[in-house]
């Protein structure tokens, strides 16, 4: 499975529970070469969407809900943020269904989150996933470990690409979320999650494996995705639509872009633009600057979409 994401402020300040960015980075830069855990470290056009190990024309339906950051204004980011909550779903054999962030350069892309696909885990269980190309997967990058090019922590993190993820979230009851985070850290792009309480370095990619994005990222993106090699769509999200939100819907909340200096804020509403390209199957809320200081949305939707 290999994934790609579409291509297609004022800003306000992040106000979240995590330390200032600058502990975030002295932390990474401390443990670059092997990476370790960052343990006290606070909490942290279209995509071209899920590539198939079989083929990239493999899929016959593919489709987004979400937002990116609007580009032609000259936007650099350096790293971005989000906290997704997490939905286990129950998917079909040939349907892969994942809750998702990226930042991308042209045909340069990371992208990192959460999935469901049995065809590339061999099971239905939600599973954390790190993915990297620097030519829209003509000839390079690859899911988790498929290929080289990742870097593990060492030692290793309580999650690492391809790992189950446990527990999730329960519709209208407990909500599990994580935090990812993608940031640009002495030239590599280093994947940080809170799974449990604090932020973990999962690894890095070497930022001598991109062209595009060997210095920074021009798009920042977030958001489902819902793909079917058979033709009928799989459930995004929490398999419910956003109008159903807290404790019903999925959601995508304390978003933020990273500059180079380090500093996180959130895209203003005016910065970012609509990803969402079958709204009769699946949707996505008004994106807002939410009380935290970050970014919100809602999305996701039913599975039997068909076109």
């Amino acid at each position: 499975m290999q994934f790609f994401a579409p291509q297609r402020a004022r800003s306000t300040k992040m106000a979240s529970k995590r330390l200032p960015v600058p502990a975030v980075v002295a932390c990474l830069v401390q443990l670059m070469l092997p990476q370790a855990r960052c343990h006290g470290v606070g909490r942290a056009v279209m995509p071209g969407g899920l590539r198939h190990v079989s083929g990239a024309n493999s899929s016959s339906m593919n489709h987004w809900a979400g937002y990116q950051t609007a580009e032609g204004q000259g936007g650099e980011f350096y790293g971005g943020s989000a906290r997704i909550n997490a939905w286990d779903l129950e998917l079909k054999p040939d349907q892969t269904s994942s809750s998702v962030m990226w930042l991308s350069s042209g045909n340069n892309q990371i992208m990192s989150g959460f999935m469901v696909s049995a065809e590339q885990y061999n099971d239905t269980d939600l599973h954390f996933f790190v993915s990297w190309t620097a030519d829209g997967f003509n000839a390079t990058g690859c899911m988790d470990t498929d290929c080289q090019g990742f870097v593990g922590s060492t030692p290793p993190a309580s999650v690492s690409p391809g790992s189950t993820v446990m527990p999730t979230s329960v519709y209208h009851g407990n909500q599990t979320e994580y935090t990812v985070t993608i940031l640009q850290v002495a030239g590599n792009w280093s994947v940080v999650v809170d799974a449990s309480g604090e932020d973990e370095t999962v690894g890095y990619l070497p930022g001598s494996l991109f062209t595009g994005m060997a210095g920074h990222a021009t798009v920042v993106g977030w958001g489902g995705n819902a793909q079917s090699s058979a033709g009928v769509g799989p459930p995004m999200g929490s398999g419910h639509g956003p109008d159903e939100g807290d404790g019903g819907a999925a959601y995508v909340a304390s978003i933020a872009v990273y500059d180079s200096k380090g500093s996180a804020t959130a895209p203003a509403a005016g910065n970012v633009t609509s990803l969402t390209d079958a709204g009769d199957c699946y949707g996505a809320s008004d994106y807002e600057v939410g009380k935290d200081g970050g970014g919100f949305f809602y999305y996701g939707g039913p599975q039997g979409c068909n076109h």
